[in-house]
């Protein structure tokens, strides 16, 4: 059954907010696609300083700040395992400006520590966590912009960032990654609604609902059971 399940399912993983407990495995994921080439010892200590990074920056709830990861689902056979992860920034006080990567204090909201792990490369997962943080940006915190930087060297990265609408604002240099490109793209606007609006809607709907909802008897209103009960 577990195997036609998983035929049945294009896509065997689900996105979630990440866990204290995911930060070993997104740290394995982030140093694996960062520093792909590189030695053993050089590969323990890049990801032994990631991994400390993320404990030291964990999201904070209420905060402006999100990790978002993609999750084998529990037809798989490793159910819960991290396979991707996304990491969206827009807090913009004192703890938050200290916390942030050299050069990215002005980029709010500020995308980064996107990767995914090699065996779920190309199926489309880096551009939904691109989406999720997109919409974490316009729809919870009603921002209309989203910054990233990408290495000049990363063409492949570089191409999907233009396929998802980023383009290029300026260019940096970094001792650690070399050429860097901040990217930027203008995010569909969202209007919240007036809350005088809201509360006056709400009180009409209300009334409207006292007025059509009777007790059962011999017949039902159309509005039973009442729609607050739905």
């Amino acid at each position: 059954n577990n195997n036609n399940n998983n035929n049945n399912n294009s896509k065997p993983y689900f996105f979630r907010k990440a866990l204290f407990a995911d930060l070993s495995r997104t740290a394995t994921i982030l140093t694996n696609g960062f520093y792909p080439n590189v030695n053993f010892v050089r590969q323990f200590w890049e990801r032994l300083q990631t991994l400390l990074s993320l404990e030291s920056t964990y999201p904070l709830p209420e905060t402006q700040h999100e990790v978002f990861v993609a999750c084998l689902d529990e037809f798989s056979g490793n159910p819960g395992r991290v396979i991707a992860v996304v990491e969206v920034d827009n807090r913009r006080n004192d703890q938050a400006l200290k916390e942030a990567p050299t050069g990215t204090t002005t980029l709010r909201p500020y995308m980064c520590n996107l990767a995914v792990d090699s065996a779920w490369r190309n199926r489309g997962l880096a551009q939904e966590l691109i989406s999720l943080c997109e919409d974490e940006a316009v729809l919870v915190w009603g921002e209309s912009t989203m910054y990233l930087k990408v290495q000049e060297s990363n063409e492949a990265a570089l191409q999907l960032y233009e396929k998802m609408g980023y383009r290029i604002v300026s260019q940096e240099w970094d001792k650690k990654q070399g050429s860097l490109l901040v990217m930027l793209k203008e995010l569909p606007s969202f209007t919240k609604p007036d809350p005088s609006v809201v509360t006056a809607v709400s009180s009409q709907q209300q009334q409207q609902q006292q007025l059509s909802w009777r007790p059962a008897t011999k017949s039902f209103s159309r509005e039973y059971p009442p729609p607050s009960s739905r």
